[in-house]
C-alpha cells in the first residue's frame, strides 16, 4: 500500500503545494511507503494505492480506487473543484474548513524556515479581506492590509507576520490563517460586526500527532473506495436518516449540541437521537467547550457522522452555539441540550411547524424524567423575568399540551430557520449561560416573528445538569435588563387563568400556583 500524493514540484511560495509534500515527510517517518506525483508523470496505481489529491483537481484522473481530497479552499469556490466522488474520504488543510469535509482535519507543520516564530518585536497589526464579507470593521482602520499582490513572496509575508501583533481576517478559509499562527500572531476573525477569538488554529504538535493518526486509521480501511462501495469505518452511523458529512445530500436540520463533561449524558443523547428515527434529514454538530472527562474519546468514536468543533476552554452556551450554527448545513437549525433525550417524531414535528408556516422560532414540551413539566413555553411575570411556565405540572395535563404562541422558549430544545438565525446575529455572547434564549426570541418577536410551544414534540430533560451554570446569574440579570427593562408585556397571569388558576407572590419571593376556585389549594413551583 502506498499513498500516492498529486501535486506540482515543490515550490516554497506556494502553502499548499508545500503542505502536500510535507504530508509525504510525515507518512514516511511514520512507517508509510509515500511519494509525490505531478499527473503530467507516467504512473501505474496499484488498487490498494490511496491516491491523495488537493481539492483544485477535478475528478479522479488516475482511476484510483481509493481517493483522499485534501482541502485547502472550500469545494466549489474559484480555483476549487466540485467533482469528487461521494465515497471520498475529504480531509480540512485546517479547522475552517471542517464542515467541508468527513470532520476528519490535518493541519500540516510547515517546518521550513519560511513560516516559524522568529521572536521578532511586534509593533503592527495587519488584516486580510480574501472573500470575506462586512469587511469596514473599525478595528481594522489603522491595520496595515495584506492584499494578493503584497506581501507576493512568502519570505516576504513571514517577515510581515513576524512583525505583527495580531493578525485579523475577514476571510474564515484562507490558509493565512494558519500561516499567521505558525508565525506566533494572535488570530482574530471578523464575523458579522463581530470579533472571534481563533486560537483554534494554533495547534500544539500533539495535537497534529493525534490528526495524523487518525488519518492514518481511516486511509488504511479498505471500505475508502471510489467504486462505489460504502464507508463503512468512516460513516459510523446506521441511523435512519442522519446525513453523514461526505454525502452529496444536503440535511433539512442541523441538530446542534454544546457540551461540557457529561460524557455519559451526551451519549445518551446521541442514542436517542438517532433511536428516535426521526423522517426528517438531519446533521449532528457536536460543539465540545474543553471537556476534560471522556468526551474527547466517545466524540472520536462517532468517526466522521457527526460534526466535532473542539474549544480548548468552555467559552460558553452562547458561543458554542454561533460557532455550530456557522458550521451547520441544513436549512433549520435545532439547539439541543446534550442532558436530554428526544422522543420519537420530537424533530418532525418542530421542522413540520416552521415549514407550515406556523410560527419562526419553535420549542418542544420537556418532561422531567417522573413525567412531570419543565418546560411548557416561557412566560413573564410582573418584574419582566421570563419563568417555565406550568413547571411542575403533569406532563399530560392540558395547559401542558396546549399549542399556544409564547414570548420565549426554551432553547434547550429550539428550531428555528438558519437564515433568522443569523439576520438576528445569534446568541448575544454577553451571556454567561443564562437569560440568551430569552433574549433571542425577544429580538424576534421585536421583528414580528412568532415563537409556538409545539407539545407535540417531547423530549425528556434531566435539567441543570451542567456545573457552574448559576455562577453568572447577577451578571446576566444586568445584562437583560439593560436591553429589555419596562419593555415585556407581563403574560403569566392571563395564561392561568386560561386553565383556572391564579398566580400568588409569596414574602420569601417564590410564586404559588392556586386554583382560582379552591385558594387554600396550592400548587407551588
Amino acid at each position: 500500500m502506498r499513498y500516492i500524493i498529486v501535486s506540482p514540484a515543490y515550490d516554497h511560495d506556494s502553502a499548499w503545494i508545500v503542505a502536500l509534500h510535507e504530508l509525504r515527510k510525515w507518512l514516511i517517518r511514520s512507517g508509510k511507503e509515500a511519494m509525490i506525483l505531478d499527473l503530467a508523470a507516467p504512473c501505474r496505481i496499484e488498487n490498494d494505492d490511496i491516491v491523495v489529491y488537493p481539492e483544485a483537481v477535478p475528478g479522479n484522473p488516475l482511476h484510483a480506487k481509493r481517493v483522499v481530497r485534501y482541502l485547502f479552499n472550500t469545494p466549489g469556490k474559484p480555483g476549487s473543484s466540485k467533482e469528487y466522488d461521494r465515497n471520498e474520504l475529504l480531509v480540512a488543510y485546517y479547522p475552517g474548513l471542517a464542515p467541508s469535509s468527513n470532520g476528519v482535519t490535518l493541519t500540516i507543520p510547515i517546518t521550513d524556515d519560511c513560516f516559524t516564530h522568529k521572536g521578532y518585536e511586534r509593533s503592527i497589526d495587519c488584516f486580510w479581506v480574501g472573500n470575506g464579507k462586512n469587511t469596514q470593521h473599525p478595528v481594522t482602520k489603522n491595520c496595515l492590509e495584506i492584499t494578493r499582490q503584497w506581501a507576493a513572496q512568502h519570505v516576504e509575508l513571514s517577515e510581515l507576520l513576524n512583525r505583527t501583533k495580531t493578525f485579523y481576517s475577514y476571510d474564515t478559509e484562507t490558509i493565512l490563517l494558519h500561516e499567521a499562527a505558525c508565525c506566533g500572531c494572535d488570530i482574530r476573525l471578523l464575523i458579522d460586526d463581530k470579533i472571534v477569538d481563533c486560537t483554534l488554529y494554533q495547534q500544539s504538535p500533539d495535537a497534529f500527532k493525534t490528526q495524523l493518526s487518525t488519518f492514518i486509521e481511516l486511509t488504511g480501511t479498505p471500505e475508502i473506495d471510489s467504486t462505489g462501495e460504502s464507508l463503512k469505518t468512516i460513516d459510523k452511523t446506521e441511523s435512519h436518516h442522519l446525513t453523514s458529512l461526505n454525502s452529496p445530500i444536503t440535511p433539512k436540520a442541523s441538530i446542534i449540541i454544546p457540551l461540557y463533561n457529561q460524557a455519559h449524558l451526551t451519549r445518551m443523547c446521541v442514542e436517542a437521537i438517532k433511536a428516535s428515527a426521526p423522517i426528517t434529514s438531519y446533521e449532528l454538530v457536536l460543539i465540545d467547550n474543553g471537556s476534560h472527562d471522556w468526551t474527547p474519546e466517545y466524540l472520536a468514536s462517532l468517526g466522521t457522522s457527526v460534526t466535532v468543533i473542539t474549544n480548548r476552554e468552555n467559552r460558553g452556551f452562547a458561543v458554542a452555539c454561533n460557532q455550530g450554527a456557522r458550521a451547520a448545513r441544513g436549512d433549520i437549525l435545532v439547539f439541543l441540550n446534550n442532558d436530554t433525550v428526544p422522543e420519537q417524531g420530537w424533530l418532525d414535528e418542530l421542522v413540520a411547524a416552521i415549514d407550515n408556516g406556523e410560527a419562526e422560532i419553535c420549542g418542544a414540551r420537556l418532561l422531567y424524567p417522573d413525567g412531570r413539566c419543565q418546560h411548557a413555553g416561557v412566560a413573564f411575570d410582573e418584574r419582566g423575568l421570563g419563568y417555565h411556565i406550568f413547571a411542575g405540572f403533569q406532563g399530560d395535563s392540558a395547559p401542558v399540551r396546549e399549542r399556544r404562541l409564547m414570548q420565549a422558549v426554551t432553547a434547550a430544545c429550539m428550531a428555528m430557520r438558519k437564515g433568522l438565525f443569523h439576520e438576528l446575529g445569534g446568541f448575544d455572547e454577553g451571556f454567561r449561560n443564562g437569560f440568551e434564549d430569552i433574549d433571542l426570541c425577544l429580538r424576534a418577536g421585536q421583528r414580528g416573528h412568532r415563537i409556538l410551544f409545539v407539545p407535540e414534540s417531547v423530549v425528556i430533560h434531566h435539567a441543570e445538569q451542567s456545573s457552574g451554570r448559576k455562577d453568572n446569574e447577577l451578571h446576566n440579570l444586568k445584562h437583560f435588563f439593560s436591553r429589555w427593562l419596562n419593555r415585556i408585556r407581563q403574560d403569566d397571569i392571563p395564561l392561568y387563568a386560561r386553565f383556572g388558576f391564579e398566580s400568588r407572590r409569596e414574602p420569601d419571593g417564590s410564586l404559588s400556583i392556586v386554583p382560582a376556585e379552591k385558594p387554600n389549594q396550592d400548587h407551588r413551583c
